[in-house]
């Protein structure tokens, strides 16, 4: 259920505050500079500790969903001081209890907050759209990246049991959304003010409870490429998969076995081609940052292992690429604690000791590669903290405390 921007107090609303580290910051309204702006949020853990595997082999035929659910209330801050560095970004927070969760639309001066009845709210971006994942209500809210994030209208994703969107991207004017519950990828076409809706069975590729647990997507000229984690009670028992999916035709048209368990720690471009973050058993250090190649012929198959977890010291959460050789990953160390280090290539990785937390939640860096931005979910400091890369080492820029637990950031390329 959407709860009104004015009912938010009851379901202990989050507070984001523009902390801005610059001097020549200005604020239009007559606040200082720390004033308070309501906002909410999404998830507190890695989502396959969270995101619960029902056993459910939902495989609907298609359908056309034509429902315009209402959209949540949005309220402008009209703090002009300002808020990003640079940009545009979406950002998400969360809690469990009481649910309350939100998104928020980022500029460098202004914010927008959106106010969710939802435990579990999470953000992507594809090429076209930015989405809010509305895991807990499966629910999809589509926004038009070209215009500040104009509202596209919502996509209804349940289905049997909880579907749990968990990642979304667009290719060829569709949405695709994968539904790690419910072994399907969601595919929708606007019609109007409506989406028609459809479903891609992935029942075939899980060999135990046919759900796969569908993860991580990306767009790649004209295909959408999508994680299969294969779990059984967040333990992977089967190698992870990368699909392939033609977007002008929806259908599936290759299933590349990545040779590893759990690839669940993200999808990420790096250089030319992608990479694919692996967890592998929790705290056996088996993991790391898989490479992706694709030949002349457009195949595509796992290739090395860029930086395993033995060099980055834990188990992978989440990572980015500044260049093609030097990323940032968020960790998790043996007493479940999370650290976000520096990795180069072929070298040690280095930690930033005043980056260690108990828990991060959300990871992304700007297309321009100079803000990395992170999400600290130290109960003491919770906040959306972004860091300027063309400075060494990396200087703080901008802090935007939360009351709830940030759950996602990405910047609007």
């Amino acid at each position: 259920m959407m709860i009104r921007k004015s009912a938010v107090a009851a379901i202990a609303c989050s507070v984001l505050v523009a902390c801005s580290a610059d001097p020549d910051a200005t604020n239009t309204n007559g606040s200082p500079n720390n004033s308070t702006n309501n906002t909410t949020s999404s998830n507190n853990a890695p989502n396959n500790t969270t995101a619960s595997n029902n056993g459910s082999n939902n495989t609907s035929p298609n359908t056309t969903n034509t429902n315009n659910t209402t959209t949540p209330n949005n309220t402008t801050n009209t703090n002009q001081m300002r808020v990003l560095p640079a940009g545009l970004a979406l950002a998400a927070s969360a809690d469990f209890a009481p649910p309350a969760s939100g998104y928020h639309v980022l500029t460098e001066s202004s914010q927008e907050d959106m106010s969710f009845g939802s435990g579990d709210v999470a953000v992507a971006v594809g090429t076209q759209y930015g989405f809010v994942l509305d895991r807990s209500n499966a629910q999809v809210q589509v926004l038009d990246a070209a215009s500040a994030l104009a509202d596209l209208g919502i996509i209804d994703v349940s289905g049997v049991g909880t579907t749990n969107p968990y990642d979304a991207t667009d290719a060829m004017g569709k949405v695709f959304v994968s539904l790690y519950n419910a072994s399907e990828l969601a595919v929708a076409t606007p019609n109007g003010a409506d989406w028609d809706q459809s479903r891609i069975s992935l029942a075939t590729y899980d060999a135990f409870d046919g759900n796969p647990e569908a993860g991580a997507m990306a767009a790649d000229e004209g295909f959408v490429l999508v994680v299969l984690q294969r779990l059984q009670d967040f333990v992977g028992v089967e190698n992870s998969m990368l699909l392939v999916v033609d977007a002008s035709t929806d259908s599936v048209t290759d299933a590349v076995d990545l040779g590893v368990i759990n690839a669940q720690a993200g999808l990420r471009r790096a250089g030319a081609g992608f990479a694919v973050g692996v967890t592998g058993d929790f705290g056996a250090l088996d993991g790391g940052i898989l490479g992706i190649t694709r030949n002349a012929a457009g195949d595509y198959a796992p290739g090395a292992m860029l930086v395993d977890e033995a060099t980055l010291g834990g188990d992978l959460l989440d990572f980015v690429f500044v260049s093609d050789t030097r990323g940032f990953a968020v960790i998790t160390l043996a007493d479940f604690s999370s650290q976000l280090i520096e990795f180069e290539l072929g070298g040690p990785a280095a930690r930033f000791e005043a980056l260690a937390s108990p828990g991060f939640g959300g990871l992304d860096l700007s297309s321009d590669g100079r803000w990395l931005a992170v999400g600290e979910r130290d109960p003491a400091n919770q906040a959306f903290v972004l860091y300027d890369l063309d400075v060494e080492p990396p200087a703080l820029a901008v802090e935007l405390p939360t009351t709830l637990a940030p759950n996602g950031f990405r910047f609007i390329p």
